[in-house]
């Protein structure tokens, strides 16, 4: 089978869509050929099998000129693909539809986002497939969604001897991966170690990402201004952004991943370090669900229903007082929660195998 995928970027270095290389150098091994669109195309590595086509945003190209490039490629590699895969962007959808459907190319989207918006629900009627994460991360209805988990590259995002270590003063080493967003409620875990170092447990957070706008950067001056004001300077480390393929390493030499944010569809960060191995404590509702399912003796623990600083503080502590073979058993169901569930390998042959009932 020969697969089209249309994605906003192919660039192995980006701090937020760079996982999406693997993604389509997965694909590249599991289908006979493919064709990548991107809005802007940078740094990358891919098997012989996949190639690439940018709409060039990264040239500085009008988005006139990106939606004539979109539809040339569309119509001129038709021959080169019998479906298409379209990655968290309706609009490709929206402009594409009509013509995959009239050259009869079997069409499906990933949607993982507790967000429904107008565009969703128009590309959820010209695709054939929708495919989500979890029944969080595509809040509509229709027979259409399949839900094939998360696409974790496992073998890139293993554990270290180190995971479940304090650190040699008996700290907690927290680590969040996240846009510098007041969606994120980055203040909330702020909060939370303020009262933990207050209440003298050993702490540093280490916070992974950047803002991205002016509203964004408002909000770090503020979380930065709070910090001074808590008097917690001494355990909170910028990391700033991070190449996906520099976070496993990153993530390694942390004990605890924390997540404020209340996102309604499963978290890919949260999935990365549990793949890594750390302990995870999280207020995201899928997340909520995954340990009542898969893991109920620790789900009050590590799972956060309201989050809240004191919340988040609890749980820590409870980890910290954690016997370190229980957090090395903990840490060891965690991750294969991930292998089974959401690795990467069977992510794609998932999403695979419902194209071949159409192709």
């Amino acid at each position: 089978m020969k697969l089209l995928i249309c994605t906003q970027v192919v660039d192995m270095s980006d701090s937020v869509l760079g996982f999406f290389h693997e993604w389509i150098a997965e694909c590249g091994r599991q289908y006979e050929s493919v064709e990548v669109v991107c809005l802007k195309e940078g740094k990358h590595s891919l098997p012989q099998n996949v190639t690439v086509h940018s709409l060039g945003k990264e040239r500085g190209s009008s988005k006139l000129h990106r939606i004539f490039l979109f539809f040339k490629y569309s119509i001129s590699l038709r021959k080169k693909y019998d479906a298409v895969f379209v990655h968290m962007n309706p609009e490709y959808v929206i402009l594409g539809g009509f013509v995959w459907r009239l050259f009869k190319k079997d069409i499906g989207m990933w949607y993982a986002h507790g967000a429904v918006t107008l565009k969703l629900r128009i590309s959820a009627v010209l695709v054939h497939h929708l495919f989500t994460s979890t029944p969080q991360g595509l809040r509509i209805q229709s027979p259409k969604i399949h839900i094939v988990g998360q696409g974790i590259d496992t073998d890139r995002f293993l554990p270290s001897a180190t995971n479940n270590e304090l650190g040699t003063d008996g700290s907690m080493k927290l680590i969040t991966v996240s846009r510098i967003s007041e969606s994120k409620d980055i203040a909330c875990l702020i909060e939370a170690v303020a009262l933990l170092k207050k209440d003298t447990v050993p702490v540093s957070l280490t916070i992974v990402g950047e803002p991205l706008t002016s509203k964004d950067r408002e909000y770090e001056k503020y979380l930065k201004k709070r910090i001074e004001e808590l008097e917690i300077a001494d355990c909170i480390v910028w990391e700033g952004p991070v190449q996906n393929t520099d976070l496993p390493l990153v993530l390694q030499k942390h004990t605890v991943f924390v997540n404020a944010y209340k996102n309604n569809s499963l978290d890919k960060a949260l999935l990365e370090a549990m793949a890594v191995g750390l302990i995870v404590v999280s207020s995201n509702e899928s997340y909520v669900d995954l340990m009542g399912d898969t893991l109920p003796l620790y789900s009050n623990s590590l799972s956060i229903i309201h989050g809240t600083p004191e919340a988040f503080e609890d749980a820590i502590k409870k980890i910290a007082e954690m016997p370190e073979r229980e957090r090395i058993e903990l840490s060891a169901s965690l991750r294969d929660i991930v292998v089974q569930g959401h690795g990467l390998r069977g992510l794609i042959g998932r999403i695979m195998s419902f194209y071949s009932t159409r192709v």
